[in-house]
């Protein structure tokens, strides 16, 4: 079992507004998370394991929308130069002659709700 990178996500990355002095560093916390399989988590919870998420075309056929949340009034800091050479699951697996993302193709996306400050249009998201 592994974690994959890629998808078509776009981030952006903003400089915290705030100074050292603004957070509360005497208060720490910390998470651990467990990756596991479909037998460990039945195991580990009494309970059978979620379904497989829904693909892309399954979310578009369902008419859910898609999010985007765009600043156009912030600097965004510069992502890892190390990061940004990970290629994506799917580009290692068009490479290989293989399909990794079996029933996971991309979508023609129509209906777009912005979450940004600067509201756009649909129109505008899809190109138009």
């Amino acid at each position: 079992m592994a974690l994959g990178a890629g998808g078509r996500m776009r981030q952006q990355i903003f400089e915290d507004p705030y100074t050292a002095e603004d957070w509360d560093m005497q208060q720490t916390s910390r998470c651990f998370v467990h990756l596991c399989d479909a037998l460990l988590w039945r195991e580990i919870t009494g309970e059978n394991p979620p379904q497989t998420p829904v693909t892309a075309r399954e979310y578009e056929r369902a008419g859910l929308p898609w999010f985007d949340f765009y600043r156009d009034d912030l600097a965004v800091l510069e992502g890892s130069k190390t990061l940004a050479g990970i290629k994506s699951v799917n580009t290692i697996s068009k490479a290989k002659g293989d399909k990794a993302l079996k029933g996971n193709d991309s979508v023609e996306v129509t209906s777009v709700i912005s979450c940004s400050p600067k509201k756009k249009t649909v129109k505008e998201w899809a190109g138009e």
